[in-house]
């Protein structure tokens, strides 16, 4: 697959030219068809930010990546007393005071 970047056509006129659509038909197609704006990105060579871009200039919004946390999720994760993969780097897990008897 031939990656696009800034020195190739752009995304508008890839669309119209591989699908023969307008990008807000093609969107909706996307949408449709329960696409994420990573598999958007990978679909057509473009990075996500650009898809993201797009959909969002076209007024059709796409569904998240199903591996992103909620914010609900994630400020669970941050202030759990365990370690986890979220909270592993927010806060000292080991108490390094030394206490010395004499």
């Amino acid at each position: 697959m031939k990656m696009a970047n800034q020195y190739a056509e752009g995304f508008q006129s890839y669309i119209k030219r591989n699908y023969e659509l307008s990008v807000e038909a093609v969107f909706l197609q996307f949408q449709k068809a329960g696409f994420d704006y990573r598999q958007v990105a990978l679909t057509t060579g473009f990075k996500e930010s650009t898809v993201r871009k797009y959909s969002r200039l076209s007024g059709v919004m796409l569904k998240q990546a199903a591996n992103a946390l909620s914010q609900d999720k994630l400020y669970t994760q941050l202030r759990a007393q365990r370690v986890n993969k979220v909270n592993i780097l927010s806060m000292r897990w080991v108490d390094y005071t030394l206490s010395v008897d004499i």
